[in-house]
This record gives C-alpha cells, structure tokens and sequence, in this order.
C-alpha cells in the first residue's frame, strides 16, 4: 500500500477524531462549573450555608452531572472505534 492511498484510507478516520476532541473541548469550555466556597467558622453556620448553596445550585449540579456522564462516555466511544478502523487499514 502506497503512503498515499493510506492516507487517503484513513483521513475520514482522523477527521472523526479531532471533530470528537473538538466536540469534547467545546463541551469543556462551555460549562461553569459551581463551586462552593466559604469560611468554616462552625459546623451550624457552614451546614446552613451549604443547604443554601445546594438549593440554589440544585439544577446547575444536576446538569453538571448530566454533562460529565454524556460527554465522559460519547469522546472515548468515538476514539475507540476510530482507534479500530486504523488499526484494520494500517499497512502491514
């Protein structure tokens, strides 16, 4: 197999995982994440001030946790299988 046509074989292969790492950048960017932060003077004071930050954060966690578990899964599905097709094209 010639370089060229190699490269030609697996150029839709290496497309497919940058636009997967893009996809995973953009993902990354596009999230604030919440944190919690305060001064622990008592235990009283930092639960209440917890229960409060909790309550408001409450939907903004939620999808945080929704994100992470899509966006940890969808790259890595991407890679392997891209990480499949070259190894089946790879010249020998």
């Amino acid at each position: 197999m010639t370089p060229r046509k190699y490269i030609k074989e697996i150029s839709h292969a290496a497309a497919q995982l940058f636009e997967g790492l893009n996809y995973y950048h953009k993902q990354l960017q596009s999230v604030e994440i919440p944190v919690f932060t305060t001064n622990y003077d008592d235990e009283a004071e930092f639960q209440r001030k917890q229960k409060k930050w909790l309550t408001q954060n409450r939907s903004r966690l939620k999808t945080m946790i929704r994100m992470s578990k899509s966006t940890l899964v969808t790259p890595y599905r991407k890679l392997y299988y891209v990480e499949q097709f070259c190894k089946l094209h790879s010249p020998e």
